[in-house]
């Protein structure tokens, strides 16, 4: 083999084919990085469908829960705890009870249930009240004291109608 063409089997290839090369390997590993993460997020996607599809079916049947009766909760307005400003807080709602057997002893109880809730928002402040996570921890606290106040088993939910935040 002569030296001239020992030296162009040597010779590296031109730098326009090594840029399409690269443009090649790096389009199909973007395929192949695609087309894996298609899959995933469809059979995850499959997966996750058939249960609740089976829940979905499993709740046709079920008749939904019955209420317990209701119980108005007058509106409070309170001053929130925070100094330099003053905010409001003003609250109505609706107890549901556990049953019609104790609404004789939530309307007994009501007056010492409205002081315990009254005492506990004045204890709070802006922050406390503000958003869904402040309402939420409201609405807990609020079936606390009613358990504590009206007993065990009296008080299923409470449902605000209303709750603003001044």
């Amino acid at each position: 083999m002569s030296d001239a063409t020992q030296a162009a089997a040597v010779k590296p290839a031109a730098p326009g084919n090594r840029n399409v090369l690269l443009i090649a390997l790096v389009a199909t590993n973007m395929l192949g990085m695609l087309g894996l993460g298609g899959y995933l997020v469809l059979s995850n996607r499959a997966g996750a469908q058939a249960p609740d599809e089976t829940a979905a079916h499993a709740h046709e049947h079920e008749a939904p829960e019955e209420m317990g009766p209701l119980v108005e909760f007058e509106s409070i307005v309170v001053n929130l705890r925070d100094s330099g400003t003053d905010h409001y807080l003003k609250l109505t709602a609706q107890v549901e009870l556990a049953s019609e057997d104790a609404a004789p002893l939530a309307e007994a109880h009501m007056t010492p249930f409205r002081d315990a809730v009254l005492m506990y928002l004045t204890s709070l402040t802006l922050s406390d009240v503000q958003g869904p996570d402040g309402a939420r921890a409201v609405r807990e606290h609020m079936i606390e004291l009613a358990t504590e106040t009206m007993g065990e088993g009296t008080v299923r939910h409470i449902y605000f109608t209303e709750y603003l935040v001044q």
